[in-house]
């Protein structure tokens, strides 16, 4: 009896040791996958979007986690495991999922050491979700509960990379200053670097300064004290104190222990001449950067530089470019990669009109020089009772083409005054060359032949004017308009504030806002009042408008993959220059991958808009047909971004003004709202 009572024993102490180890394993398995995806994720912070192998090892300790809250729901990893399910649901990019779980994780263990991080993650998830302000209640709440530095320091800091991240920066030192006094946090030295960073971009450099001094009395890394030594110098340029900023580079160029920064010391240099106005010097230290410190971000920045000179100093656009192509290339961590391609991007552009206004004025020229195949004098003097029956024939088709040739004179002209008045508004919004665009604008309202734009001309000077404060000029040229041009809707902005809209505008306008107001009530009802905006007013901003729409209301509301992408593809090809292009194809791209993943064995989505599904119309665009049945989803809440705006009558060129300022984080959504058309932008 007692040999079979041990036995048992042994049994039961076996099991359960062989249960505790298998739940343990499991979970420990999932930790794995978890810590080597976040590996991953770090190697590869500069890479837009998750790789399949950072997916895959998140999906895997989901998955583990999930196998110990079913087979081991008491088991004392539990929290752990829901824990890992939501945090790894957040760096999926899954917030909706990853807030209930982290919801689910603080309503079942309430006494868990990981629930301060728990509602420091869960606020972080509410931010990502655009609900700013429960992310900062969570966040404030959590933090009167916290006892240690350590663990407010990685609050305050993560507070502080999140209004970073959306460009606030303000409110991003407030909480890396917090992080800053907390003696003991191992944020401490971050944040302060922050601080300089944020201070030397806001031109505070004796705020830097001070920020400096505090990292000098700190115990640093070498590489953070090699980065202390490089801000240092950044801080005497940028304050002009051009001779001490040279006295610790050539020190430090002389020396080995140092060479790790010598680059970054190189490029200052060359900062500094460029500061000075020694422009050729300039050019040849960013070359020396470029050619002896390849693959760096001290190369990429020199080639933005480089950019900078050739486009502002130099004016030559082609070298430009190619300048501001390279910096993505040597370094795709540079913080200058975006501009630089914006700035291609801009000059490739104006490159583009410039040929096409060379292209347009050679036309004018021969246009001009030459003579009029009828005299139209003669013409009108000539008595038709004495021609010819076949002579007066004649004359009528000699009539007919002078006007096609007139017809044609115009539209040449026009365009040769379009492409002027839209290089002005490059220069002047796009570049800040106001200097440039003024010129243009007083070319275009100082001709007159065949010159439609000189009204628009006239009140770009007008307004330039009044925003600088030149008045007396500004009123000068209002006088213009009042005189030249008194029924122009320009004038009558300026007296009264706002444009008038021509009727058939106003039309699509009103037809569009109620398609708008039944988003939420009547979604289906909706999309066939865009289709009719599509059909009858496909010649106005409101086509492109309602056909986006459709598409987001098929993706977000309908959810059926299949018709938005028709419906997506169907804007792509119809209004090739509207304004969301890029956003549609963003979404062409990830419908695709859905189909896919829904259908392995999906060809290229291209093939879905072929003529069977379409139906055509003999006065309107070709309508993709919706193969969906739409329901009416009355639950769904209706975004911001759909929601009928106060009509804007402004002009664009009192709005587009070059400046740079901190505005409210806004939902990444289709800009697809109800906006009047700018009347100084084509």
């Amino acid at each position: 009896m007692y040999m079979q009572k041990h036995k048992f024993l042994i049994l039961l102490l076996i099991f359960i040791l062989f249960s505790g180890c298998a739940y343990y394993n499991t979970f420990y398995n999932a930790q794995q996958y978890f810590k080597q995806a976040q590996k991953q994720i770090k190697q590869n912070k500069d890479q837009e979007g998750l790789s399949s192998e950072v997916r895959q090892n998140l999906d895997k300790a989901i998955s583990k986690s999930r196998k110990v809250l079913i087979k081991y729901p008491d088991s004392r990893w539990a929290d752990n495991a829901q824990y890992l399910v939501a945090i790894a649901s957040f760096h999926k990019g899954n917030y909706t999922f990853a807030k209930k779980e982290f919801e689910k994780f603080l309503f079942e263990y309430p006494e868990s050491n990981l629930r301060i991080k728990a509602n420091i993650w869960y606020g972080k998830t509410l931010w990502n979700m655009e609900q700013k302000d429960a992310a900062l209640q969570q966040w404030e709440s959590t933090a009167e509960k916290i006892k240690t530095d350590e663990v407010l320091g990685e609050l305050y800091y993560l507070m502080g990379e999140s209004f970073r991240e959306k460009d606030r920066l303000d409110s991003a030192v407030v909480y890396y200053r917090k992080t800053s006094k907390l003696k003991k946090s191992e944020r401490r030295t971050e944040a302060l670097f922050n601080l300089v960073d944020i201070a030397i971009s806001k031109g505070r450099n004796q705020e830097a300064a001070t920020y400096l001094d505090q990292l000098a009395d700190m115990v640093l890394l070498p590489e953070q004290s090699n980065k202390m030594q490089v801000l240092q110098v950044e801080v005497y340029r940028k304050q002009g104190k051009y001779e001490k900023a040279r006295n610790v580079i050539y020190k430090k160029l002389n020396s080995e222990n140092f060479k790790d920064i010598w680059g970054a010391l190189e490029l200052q240099l060359a900062l500094m001449l460029k500061s000075e106005g020694n422009i050729e010097k300039a050019i040849s230290k960013f070359e020396y950067v470029t050619e002896n410190y390849k693959k760096t971000t001290e190369s990429a920045r020199a080639f933005y530089e480089l950019g900078e000179i050739y486009t502002f100093m130099r004016r030559d656009y082609e070298k430009a470019v190619e300048y501001y192509s390279s910096v993505s290339k040597e370094s795709n961590q540079s913080e200058y990669k975006e501009e630089a391609n914006k700035k291609k991007t801009i000059l490739n552009k104006i490159q583009k009109k410039s040929d096409e206004f060379i292209q347009t004025q050679e036309l004018i020229n021969r246009l001009e020089n030459k003579t009029s195949a009828i005299d139209s004098t003669e013409l009108s003097e000539t008595k038709n009772d004495t021609l010819s029956r076949e002579e007066l024939k004649q004359k009528v088709e000699e009539q007919k083409q002078e006007q096609a040739q007139e017809i044609d004179t115009l539209a040449t002209y026009d365009k040769y005054y379009r492409l002027q008045y839209e290089m002005a508004e490059i220069y002047y919004f796009d570049l800040n060359l106001q200097d440039t665009a003024r010129t243009i604008y007083r070319s275009i309202a100082n001709s007159y032949k065949y010159n439609p734009y000189v009204s628009k001309a006239i009140y770009a000077l007008y307004h330039l004017n009044m925003r600088e404060g030149k008045e007396e000029r500004a009123a000068y040229y209002k006088q213009r308009l009042e005189q030249e041009y008194p029924d122009s809707p320009y004038l009558i902005f300026i007296e009264q504030g706002k444009i008038p809209e021509p009727q058939r505008k106003l039309e699509a306008q009103n037809i569009f806002v109620e398609a708008e107001n039944k988003l939420k009530s009547a979604p289906d009802t909706s999309i066939n009042i865009f289709k009719q905006v599509i059909k009858k007013y496909s010649d106005t901003e409101y086509a492109p408008k309602g056909a986006l729409n459709i598409a987001w209301l098929f993706q977000n509301r309908f959810y059926s993959p299949d018709s938005a992408l028709k419906w997506y593809h169907f804007y792509v090809d119809s209004f090739p220059q509207a304004e969301s292009i890029k956003y549609a194809q963003t979404n062409i791209k990830k419908l695709n991958n859905v189909i896919k993943a829904m259908r392995p064995d999906t060809t290229d989505s291209t093939a879905v808009m072929d003529s069977s599904v379409v139906d055509s119309t003999s006065d309107s665009l070709s309508i993709p047909k919706d193969t969906t049945a739409v329901q009416d989803t009355t639950s769904a809440e209706k975004p911001d971004s759909l929601k009928a705006e106060k009509q804007k009558e402004t002009p664009r060129i009192i709005d587009r003004v070059p400046r740079r300022r901190e505005e409210d984080i806004k939902e990444p959504k289709p800009p697809i709202k109800n906006e009047s058309p700018d009347s100084l932008r084509r």
